[in-house]
């Protein structure tokens, strides 16, 4: 007797800035898939609507309303899920916005719960989880639009005093190095924060502009009693800004390698600053650390990813790779954590 399949929804695109790298990653998680679950391919399109799609590719699909357990299809039609996978990036999608959503619709998922992805989505919050536990990171602060105190000009003034020209502006509440500058003089201050403040909902990080040798980044996963932090994946940036475009409409421009060069001077600082950050935030199944190594020498944490880049040339996957887990294997593991 055939038993029936359990059924994933895997959730992409999104209404945030990230959608397209959502759309990019979607169609390598749905290749690994076991076909032992029935899949159902939704998008949630720029708007906010949830269509289930006949494949990765079909940008149409049919309407759906998220409810308990599953999606009304109109007209009664109903349909159950399982279990679903969010893989979306950024505002509407990994800051605990949909994760809260499936949270009320009973639905279990893969990630983070809602807590932990609405505290990462914001870089400020997640810096000063980072500094109380010691873990060093650049010299910031943060601006807030329309605060006396926190605003604009205020925040410039203070930028000037603290950090000086050059400085990185970027939006508090946005991934992929959306929205992310650096300023070299004082001329180019407002179109950099105005920016940031535009795709961060006003919430606006000024750090130090620090010379960066290399991003050294940990992967995080943990299911069905399998738990790991992988050796450091590092990206060989020579001093560029590893940007939107870099991340995913040059591939190949910058030199990324699974192992670092660094891994037995900084691996071992890296895995116990990001075992910390993961248990005091609570983090659940997956994630990517990003860390800075310096010119000079010094380490310091940048963010942290609850959904962590799943394209084929992702350096996750890579990560998982390199330390025994294929990503098929570690895809199955998430959902069967989950469905039990």
């Amino acid at each position: 007797m055939n038993q029936k399949k359990k059924t994933v929804a895997l959730l992409y695109g999104g209404r945030g800035a990230e959608h397209d790298v959502s759309v990019s990653g979607a169609k390598y998680l749905y290749s690994l898939i076991d076909r032992r679950y029935e899949v159902y391919p939704i998008l949630i399109d720029r708007d906010g609507g949830y269509r289930l799609c006949a494949d990765i590719s079909d940008r149409e699909g049919v309407p759906l309303r998220l409810c308990r357990g599953g999606f009304s299809t109109g007209e009664n039609g109903f349909l159950p899920v399982d279990v679903a996978f969010p893989l979306l990036h950024g505002d509407y999608g990994e800051d605990g916005v949909l994760q809260g959503a499936l949270e009320c619709a009973d639905i279990p998922f893969v990630g983070c719960r809602t807590h932990a992805g609405a505290l990462c989505s914001d870089k400020a919050f997640t810096k000063l989880v980072a500094e109380s536990l010691g873990i060093p990171t650049a010299d910031w602060i943060l601006s807030v639009e329309g605060s006396a105190t926190q605003g604009k000009e205020a925040s410039r003034r203070r930028a000037e005093i603290r950090l000086g020209y050059p400085m990185f502006i970027k939006p508090a509440r946005l991934g992929s190095s959306i929205g992310a500058l650096p300023v070299w003089r004082k001329e180019e201050f407002d179109r950099a924060y105005d920016e940031a403040a535009k795709l961060g909902g006003g919430r606006v990080i000024i750090e130090e502009l620090v010379k960066v040798r290399s991003e050294l980044e940990c992967g995080y996963f943990s299911a069905k009693g399998k738990e790991l932090f992988t050796k450091i994946g590092e990206i060989a940036s020579d001093g560029q800004f590893y940007d939107y475009d870099k991340k995913y409409c040059e591939s190949g421009e910058l030199e990324v390698s699974a192992i670092s060069l660094s891994e037995d001077e900084y691996g071992d600082a890296i895995r116990a600053y990001s075992k910390l950050m993961c248990e005091y935030i609570g983090v659940r199944h997956l994630c990517r650390l990003d860390f800075f190594l310096t010119v000079d020498g010094r380490l310091i944490f940048n963010e942290l990813n609850t959904m962590p880049g799943f394209t084929s040339g992702s350096l996750y996957p890579e990560m998982l790779k390199q330390a025994g887990l294929d990503a098929e294997g570690a895809v199955e593991l998430l959902l069967s954590d989950v469905i039990g």
